[in-house]
């Protein structure tokens, strides 16, 4: 599905706009920090299961992240994402045993329905193709 969905791209172009994403959303980043930090504050985790679709560099993690017992999949079709997602796991202070990345779509979550308390997803939605199947959860497993 991953494929189907999020045909591969030469890998300098994925990493290059990984590194780009991490340094080119700064600005905006600082921009909204209290807007986040005001929504992501209503929403209690500690002790939960969180997916975060369209995980990228991290940029949510800092808002949820310190939370006692909280384990978080960050799913992003970017495999270069990886990198930039687990610094921002580690500095927002979730541990490694708490943090997995795997590459995934909206339309194919790599989770069990069910199996998440909460799904978070931010400036993602435009890049899913069938936002319908996204949200409604209707997602198989991801083939790795």
């Amino acid at each position: 599905m991953l494929e189907r969905v999020h045909p591969a791209r030469p890998g300098w172009y994925e990493k290059l706009y990984a590194t780009a994403m991490d340094k080119g959303m700064q600005s905006y980043e600082a921009e909204i920090a209290q807007y986040k930090s005001d929504l992501f504050s209503q929403l209690s985790v500690a002790g939960k299961n969180i997916l975060e679709l369209g995980v990228g560099t991290g940029p949510n993690l800092k808002y949820y992240a310190s939370a006692d017992g909280v384990n978080v999949i960050g799913v992003d079709p970017n495999m270069y994402m990886e990198e930039y997602s687990r610094a921002a796991a580690t500095s927002a202070g979730l541990p490694s045993s708490n943090f997995t990345f795997r590459r995934g779509v909206g339309e194919a979550l790599p989770a069990e329905d069910g199996s998440m308390d909460a799904v978070i997803g931010t400036l993602v939605l435009c890049s899913v193709k069938d936002t319908d199947m996204a949200l409604r959860g209707n997602n198989s497993s991801l083939q790795q």
